[in-house]
């Protein structure tokens, strides 16, 4: 058989569509990271275990530049370096924490990566940097880890999906 005989149709054919269905693939991700939920967008959190009462936190030091919900109680305090950590939960979804910091007057939003069940939100106050990832856990209530420090160690604070807003 020769390039030209029937016989090969069936795997150009094949060839094409796989090529066609690339390109469509590649079109329909392009431009997903403006994508941003609409703020009234539902999560359906029927899907989710209903929210426990936490233990009462320990008493830990406040640390400058942590901001959080009225609704988020720390468990844990770290130091890294520069940096502190600070872990626990609160009691809103990952799209409602977006929300509080876009919409808090003393932040200025850096970056964000919104998966609506997992939110990481980059924050600056003018003299501290934070990273916030916020990962649902149940019926309204999710985790959260924050990372801040002072802007002078901007670049050891991590960044939503490792993209730019370190520096």
């Amino acid at each position: 058989m020769t390039i030209g005989d029937a016989g090969s149709m069936p795997n150009r054919c094949a060839t094409a569509l796989l090529a066609m269905w690339s390109v469509v693939a590649l079109v329909g991700c392009s431009g997903t990271e403006d994508w941003v939920p609409s703020p009234d967008a539902d999560l359906d959190l029927s899907a989710y275990p209903p929210c426990v009462e936490q233990p009462d936190p320990p008493e830990l030091r406040d640390v400058p530049g942590l901001v959080l919900p009225g609704s988020a109680t720390t468990f844990s305090l770290q130091e890294v370096g520069p940096l502190t950590q600070a872990e626990g939960v609160m009691d809103m979804t990952p799209i409602q924490a977006r929300d509080f910091y876009e919409s808090h007057p003393d932040l200025d939003v850096l970056t964000v990566e919104d998966e609506r069940v997992e939110t990481e939100v980059l924050v600056t106050d003018g003299t501290h940097r934070m990273f916030v990832k916020v990962q649902i856990t149940c019926a309204g209530g999710s985790n959260f880890t924050a990372t801040v420090g002072a802007e002078s160690a901007s670049e050891m604070v991590p960044t939503p999906a490792g993209g730019p807003g370190g520096s």
